[in-house]
C-alpha cells in the first residue's frame, strides 16, 4: 500500500512538473482560448444556421431531381449555403479584433488603416467595370432561366435544349465570378485595425504572462519584451499581405522565418526582453526554433 501511495504521489508530482515548462502552458492557455471560441459560436444563432442549411439542402435536392443538370436555383442555393456564418455581437467583436492586415501594393500603412476618402478613391477606377459586369450577369441569368424553362417544357427530353441551358448556366457562373471579383475592387470599405492591434497586444501579453508567473519566471521582463515579439509578428503579416510578394507565395509564415533569422543573427532582442535568465532562455529558444525550421523546410 505504501508503495502504491508513493507511486501515486510520484505521478502527481510528474504531472505538476509538466507545468514548469512554457510549451505545456502554451498548450493549456491556447486550449482555453479554443474552448471559449467554441462556446461563443455555439449560441442560439447556430441553430438558425443549421435550419437554413437544411432549407438550402432541400432546394438543391429538389432541383437535382427536377433537371438532369445543375440549374440556376441549385447553384444559388449552394452559394447561399456556403455563405452562411454564425454572427452575433460577441463573435463579430472577436472577429474584428482578430482581423488580419489587408492587402497593399505600395503603401504598407494601407494594410492596417484606410480612410473613407482613400477607400472611395481606391475603388473608383473599377466602379464602371463592376456595373457593366452586374448587367451582364443579370442578363445571362435571365437567359439561363428562360432556357431551363424551355427545356422543362419538353420534360428535359430534348438534348439540344438541355445543352443550351447548361451552357448558358456556365456562362452565368463565369460572369458571376468575374462580377464578385470586380466588386471586391470597386466597393472598398474604410478600416482602422490599429485599436484592434493594441487590444490584441495587451490581451495576449497579459494572458500568456500568467503562464510565466505560474512557472516562477520573470513576468515583468516578459511583458517588457513581448511588444517587440508582437511587432515582429505584425511585420511578418504586413509583408505577407503585399500584393506582389503574396502572388509569389511569400506569405506571413515565410516572413516570420526570415525576420526571426535576422533578429537572432544580428541585433538579437532588447535587453528588457532578456532582463532575466529565464526570459533569455525563453526568447532564445523561440528565435533559434524559427531559424532552424527555416533551413529544415
Amino acid at each position: 500500500m505504501e508503495a502504491v501511495k508513493e507511486n501515486k504521489k510520484s505521478l502527481k508530482e510528474t504531472i505538476l512538473d509538466l507545468f514548469k515548462f512554457e510549451d505545456y502552458w502554451a498548450i493549456l492557455l491556447a486550449t482555453i482560448i479554443l474552448i471559449f471560441c467554441t462556446i461563443i459560436y455555439m449560441g442560439s444563432d447556430s441553430q438558425s444556421v443549421l435550419g437554413k442549411t437544411e432549407v438550402y439542402n432541400s432546394v438543391m435536392k429538389a432541383e437535382g431531381e427536377r433537371a438532369p443538370f445543375k440549374t440556376v436555383q441549385w447553384h444559388e442555393a449552394q452559394f447561399d449555403k456556403n455563405s452562411l456564418a454564425i454572427k452575433t455581437s460577441t463573435t463579430e467583436k472577436v472577429k474584428n479584433i482578430l482581423g488580419k492586415p489587408k492587402k497593399w501594393v505600395t503603401n504598407p500603412i494601407e494594410s492596417i488603416y484606410l480612410s473613407e476618402s482613400a477607400a472611395k478613391a481606391k475603388g473608383a477606377p473599377f466602379t464602371q467595370q463592376y456595373e457593366d459586369l452586374k448587367k451582364e450577369t443579370t442578363l445571362l441569368k435571365n437567359q439561363a432561366l428562360a432556357a431551363t424553362a424551355l427545356a422543362e417544357e419538353k420534360v428535359f427530353a430534348d438534348t439540344n435544349l438541355n445543352t443550351t441551358a447548361n451552357e448558358l448556366i456556365d456562362k452565368w457562373l463565369i460572369s458571376r465570378d468575374k462580377e464578385n471579383k470586380m466588386k471586391a475592387k470597386a466597393i472598398v470599405k474604410p478600416y482602422n485595425l490599429i485599436p484592434n492591434l493594441v487590444i490584441l497586444l495587451a490581451f495576449i501579453g497579459i494572458y500568456f504572462s500568467l503562464g510565466m508567473r505560474k512557472m516562477g519566471r520573470d513576468r515583468e521582463g516578459f511583458l517588457q519584451g513581448f511588444p517587440a515579439v508582437f511587432a515582429l509578428a505584425t511585420s511578418a503579416y504586413l509583408l505577407g499581405e503585399q500584393e506582389t510578394l503574396k502572388a509569389w507565395g511569400l506569405g506571413y509564415v515565410f516572413w516570420g522565418l526570415v525576420l526571426g533569422l535576422i533578429v537572432s543573427n544580428t541585433v538579437g532582442t532588447t535587453e528588457k526582453a532578456f532582463s532575466s535568465s529565464s526570459n533569455r532562455v525563453f526568447y532564445k529558444n523561440r528565435i533559434d526554433f524559427i531559424g532552424i525550421n527555416s533551413f529544415s523546410k
